[in-house]
């Protein structure tokens, strides 16, 4: 099947194409997020009115074209889609100061109980690892 092939490798291309760039534009997002983080929250949210909202505002349109670009079902494609219908999540902090770019510090923070509570479903008994309930 040859159309088989020709949408892998145009898959493919697709996807080394659109990394750098996307990556490029969300690295921009996040130097200044770093800039911003010792200013007040009100301070904070009058520059991602200013700076950081047109940013975000082109990555939107950017997605948004290089998602008619691609062919469905593909990762890249998968990507672009999450990201498109998660925008309201993703830009929630362009409406509050106090809000950080992502929930990274929360993540890390939760980390330990989420590993310890998997953990906690086995123990080792008599040498063996047995489930434990």
């Amino acid at each position: 099947m040859p159309g088989v092939g020709t949408t892998n490798c145009y898959g493919t291309r697709v996807t080394a194409r659109s990394a750098p760039e996307a990556l490029r534009r969300i690295a921009q997002i996040y130097r200044l997020e770093r800039e911003l983080g010792t200013l007040s929250s009100e301070q904070r949210l009058a520059r991602r009115h200013s700076e950081a909202k047109p940013l975000w505002e082109q990555l939107h349109a950017w997605l948004q074209l290089e998602r008619s670009r691609v062919p469905d079902g593909g990762i890249t494609a998968k990507a672009i889609d999450y990201s498109l219908k998660n925008w309201p999540a993703l830009t929630h902090h362009l409406f509050d100061g106090e809000v950080s770019v992502d929930n990274n510090s929360l993540e890390n923070l939760i980390r330990p109980w989420a590993l310890g509570r998997n953990y906690r479903k086995f123990a080792i008994m008599g040498g063996s690892l047995e489930l434990y309930e």
